[in-house]
């Protein structure tokens, strides 16, 4: 958990954004404005990313422990 941090593409680059809203080794899935591929740098982005994350991790781990 990292409560915010910063990134920024590089002039050309934005669309690299989608490269973040691949999980990291299929266990860590990274959310925010910057994953978003349209509306970036909104709430909005943020917020539709970070519901995008939470259903493949709930996908990953099912119904979770029985």
């Amino acid at each position: 958990l990292f409560r915010g941090a910063l990134v920024a593409a590089s002039p050309g680059q934005g669309a690299q954004r989608r490269l973040f809203a691949d999980p990291v080794q299929n266990r860590i899935f990274l959310a925010g404005d910057y994953v978003a591929t349209r509306g970036w740098g909104t709430l909005a982005a943020a917020w539709s990313s970070g519901e995008a994350a939470a259903a493949r991790a709930l996908r990953l781990v099912g119904d979770g422990p029985a």
